[in-house]
């Protein structure tokens, strides 16, 4: 967990650097400027400008799912390390493994049904941890049910959904990197990050703290 934890932060700070070089440039400490002036280099500035705002949602999308993505393979490695059979995980992980099974070619299928029993863990799980573009605070949450985490408090991270949406209307094409930079504002950007950042500590800290109390097993299943 250290590791993921660590790499968490090292991406915080470099979308908080990111952050402060847009702050001064939005406050007039930093200036985009063309060696040469001439016709046209304000509207270019202007340009850059929203195009580097617009780009600061894909940066905290991109914190957003790589934290999320290693929390949960950090879980799901857990369990094959430690060979942790299928009959003393608790119900969430049974489903999980269940669902995983029903993905595969009904003769691996059948193969794990038929052993499921004293197979591990490890070979019941389809890693799949593509979340398509959908990570926002609910989908949070669900994933903290499905495996049963401590649940996140409601209120906390609803700005990610606004990053969810803005990620995706330039990935898709959908907006501009102009239509997104001109709507965004650096106190819309510091509470996105600000959100972002309490929601994912929230989120690995509960990892941490089900995977340190093997939570996981139906014996130590919080009440």
């Amino acid at each position: 967990m250290n590791l993921v934890r660590q790499d968490f932060l090292l991406k915080v700070e470099e979308v908080q650097n990111y952050f402060l070089f847009l702050e001064l440039i939005e406050e007039g400490g930093l200036v985009l400027t063309e060696n040469v002036a001439g016709a046209g280099s304000t509207r270019k500035e202007d340009l850059w400008l929203k195009t580097l705002k617009a780009s600061f949602y894909l940066v905290v999308y991109n914190l957003i799912e790589s934290t999320a993505r290693q929390a949960v393979q950090y879980i799901y490695d857990e369990l094959s390390t430690n060979e942790v059979e299928y009959d003393t995980c608790r119900i969430e992980i049974r489903k999980i493994a269940i669902d995983s099974l029903q993905k595969r070619k009904a003769e691996k299928a059948l193969e794990g049904i038929l052993q499921i029993a004293r197979d591990v863990i490890k070979d019941a799980f389809t890693l799949d941890l593509r979340f398509g573009g959908n990570l926002d605070a609910r989908e949070f949450r669900r994933v903290a049910t499905k495996f049963g985490l401590d649940p996140i408090p409601n209120g906390v991270g609803w700005k990610l959904q606004a990053v969810k949406d803005y990620r995706n209307d330039l990935a898709h094409g959908a907006k501009s990197f102009e239509e997104v930079g001109r709507d965004a504002t650096i106190s819309d950007m510091k509470v996105a990050l600000d959100q972002t950042v309490e929601l994912l500590s929230l989120f690995l800290d509960s990892v941490e703290t089900y995977m340190q109390n093997q939570r996981y097993l139906e014996a130590n299943k919080a009440g």
